[in-house]
């Protein structure tokens, strides 16, 4: 039979081998399983690792100039004053 189910609650668990010699345990004995056995603890998340160190993509060479866009002054001659 095939159980199916968001839920289910009971003092013991008990699971059987195929020759139908069952194992069961209940809350205590598995909390002492699970307290004995360090890769079944409870694991803080492991932070993540920021690189701080800039990654150049390339490297320029000495004659390389940067270039410069200087902006034209631009005077409007069309606004007058009256006094």
């Amino acid at each position: 039979a095939t159980i199916f189910a968001d839920k289910v609650q009971t003092k013991q668990l008990c699971i059987s081998d195929a020759s139908g010699n069952p194992y069961c345990i209940d809350r205590a004995t598995l909390d002492a399983y699970i307290a004995s056995t360090p890769s079944l603890q409870a694991q803080p998340a492991p932070q993540p690792v920021v690189n701080t160190t800039p990654t150049l993509t390339s490297t320029p060479t000495p004659d390389q100039q940067p270039v410069v866009d200087t902006p034209v002054p631009v005077v409007d001659t069309s606004i007058t004053t009256t006094q």
